[in-house]
């Protein structure tokens, strides 16, 4: 199934648990690894339909009713454990939320202000994207 078909299967189960008024949805997704952006795009694309991301079992999502607003989502990897506070605090200090975590993955999201024209990339540059990709590929060897 297309990304395009599941994001309209999706859309139409949440639009059925909001008219039941169901305190929290389930999504079954699977994204690869190299898919982090297009799973970010589709975590701020439920956030926009009123489903605010509560974390990830890497195959279930969990989503909690809220207001429609628009927020970005990013993930990062992050391949050695500990000192994961500093990391997240690094994170904080620019404007993001860390959600949740899952395995070496961080998801992080930041409010989109209307009016305010803002970088909303957790990278710097393309080198420190490319960085990120690598260990990746490397926590999965």
């Amino acid at each position: 199934m297309s990304a395009e078909k599941k994001r309209e299967a999706g859309l139409q189960r949440a639009a059925e648990a909001a008219r039941e008024g169901v305190s929290e949805l389930t999504e079954k997704q699977y994204f690869y690894a190299a898919e982090f952006e297009a799973e970010g795009a589709w975590l701020s694309f439920m956030q926009r339909e009123g489903w605010k991301f509560a974390g990830t079992d890497g195959w279930k999502y969990r989503f909690l009713p809220c207001e429609p607003e628009d927020w970005v989502y990013h993930l990062d990897f992050k391949e050695e454990t500990g000192e994961d506070e500093d990391y997240v605090q690094m994170y904080r200090d620019y404007g993001w939320e860390c959600v949740t975590q899952y395995g070496h993955w961080f998801y992080f999201r930041k409010k989109r202000v209307p009016g305010r024209e803002e970088d909303f990339s957790i990278f710097s540059d393309n080198r420190s994207k490319m960085e990120m990709i690598e260990r990746v590929i490397q926590g999965m060897v």
